[in-house]
């Protein structure tokens, strides 16, 4: 499957069997990613609510 892949898109510079063992390391771990994007929402929500005047708090309140 990967040979084929890698055939049909032209790849030379790897072959099947190095895809192979790159894709079964495992992946690497980036810190906080979860809390940080929660954080930026939640800084957007504030922005909006103020931008709004407080207009829209039906919809805002369903996004939190």
């Amino acid at each position: 499957m990967i040979a084929t892949l890698l055939k049909r898109h032209r790849i030379r510079r790897f072959n099947a069997a190095r895809v192979r063992d790159v894709l079964r390391q495992p992946p690497l771990k980036v810190a906080a990613t979860t809390e940080s994007a929660s954080a930026h929402v939640t800084t957007l929500i504030a922005r909006v609510r103020l931008s709004t005047g407080g207009s829209n708090k039906r919809i805002i309140g369903s996004i939190a």
